[in-house]
């Protein structure tokens, strides 16, 4: 703005010499006086603008929440005028960037809010958002401010699981199961009297000095859920024509497992060979077994961010990774290609003492001869086409 008032301030004082007029001079005067003035205000008031994104930084697949921003001016001046844009990514925008124009008083206060719809799941930023100002003329030029952005995580979508049949090689576990091959002494079921054979570590001597003759404990049934998901997030290895979908669903299903594993209080770990943004120099994402609602809200986050894009093959994500997992591991592995490579695999991973278990994504080609193939090695292969195929889980 400051070169378009140069020439039209030569052009006054020109006219002032020619024709001796004050009252030139007092254009020139007010002129100028305005341009510093609005140029002075313009500076400060931007500068006592205090801005609050106030907005839940985790939201579920489908949900619409509200992004509210507080502007407030700290200034004793009055903010003339104020245009903010905030910046909001096209997949959970409506109407694309929010835009407003507005003063504040000195001290004073305005907010706005914006609509976000959890369209589909992934990363996103908010913003930056940027502030202009200037003179109520428009004679100086605008000040203009950014604020940092903000993130927002929308969750890939969680379907309620009642019950997966994960069977364990773990003598003692913690969650009740139908087959009672193996007792476990943390879940009295009653008592009985004597048998010769009962060993006596399971004796109740409390109970026996009552009724006068020996009762042994009755213990429950129980399997150990130690957990690992291996999710093949390798885009070579889904079929071509419906790998955006069914990569999507595998996410699907290892948060709806997840979910369900923490919900029985075991501990669950994640292994993917997806790409996180958050760690672009790594090309494999890891989240060892823990317990809790923390964890599990770990396992979400990095399952909301990462995307499927060409990395290691899942056999080599295998190989590396299972190694280190202990002896007892229910091992869940969620893929679209099972090869005979990676049944072989398999094998010596059971071997080691692992309990491998398969879920096949899509209908490739083979399918049937590679499940034939897996169960006659003893590996269960359950198959999943879409959501509706864990219905078997649902109820």
């Amino acid at each position: 703005m400051l070169g378009d008032i140069v020439p039209l301030l030569v052009v006054l004082l020109i006219a002032a010499a020619i024709f001796r007029e004050d009252t030139v001079f007092t254009v020139i005067y007010l002129v100028v006086g305005v341009f510093l003035v609005g140029r002075w205000l313009g500076n400060h008031a931007l500068s006592s603008v205090r801005v609050k994104r106030i907005y839940p930084s985790r939201v579920f697949l489908d949900e619409v929440v509200s992004v509210r921003l507080e502007f407030s001016n700290a200034g004793r001046l009055p903010v003339l005028w104020l245009l903010v844009s905030d910046s909001i990514p096209v997949e959970v925008s409506s109407s694309g960037n929010f835009r407003r124009v507005f003063n504040l008083n000195a001290h004073g206060r305005v907010s706005f809010q914006y609509p976000v719809y959890a369209r589909k799941r992934g990363y996103y930023q908010l913003g930056p958002l940027s502030m202009r100002t200037g003179d109520f003329l428009g004679l100086s030029d605008e000040f203009v401010r950014f604020e940092n952005a903000g993130s927002l995580i929308v969750y890939p979508k969680v379907i309620p699981l009642s019950k997966i049949d994960l069977p364990s090689r773990t003598p003692y576990g913690t969650i009740k199961h139908r087959q009672t091959i193996f007792a476990d002494p943390s879940r009295v079921l009653g008592k009985r009297p004597y048998q010769v054979g009962d060993s006596l570590r399971i004796v109740d001597w409390k109970a026996s000095a009552v009724s006068g003759e020996l009762q042994v404990k009755l213990f429950d049934a129980s399997i150990a859920l130690e957990t690992a998901i291996l999710l093949n997030l390798n885009p070579d290895e889904y079929e071509l024509k419906s790998r955006f979908t069914n990569t999507e669903l595998a996410i699907v299903v290892a948060a709806s497992i997840a979910n369900w594993i923490v919900r029985q209080k075991q501990a669950i770990g994640l292994w993917t060979n997806g790409i996180d943004p958050f760690e672009e120099t790594s090309r494999v994402s890891s989240l060892p077994p823990r317990k809790g609602q923390g964890h599990l809200m770990r396992i979400l986050d990095l399952l909301a961010r990462i995307q499927a894009s060409p990395s290691i093959s899942f056999l080599d994500l295998m190989n590396r990774e299972t190694r280190r997992l202990p002896w007892g591991t229910t091992l869940i592995l969620i893929t679209s290609q099972v090869t005979n490579e990676l049944l072989d695999e398999l094998f010596q991973a059971r071997r080691r003492g692992l309990n491998p278990y398969i879920l096949q994504i899509g209908d490739l080609p083979g399918s049937i001869e590679t499940r034939r193939a897996a169960s006659q090695l003893g590996f269960p292969v359950h198959q999943i086409v879409s959501e509706d195929s864990l219905d078997i889980w649902r109820h």
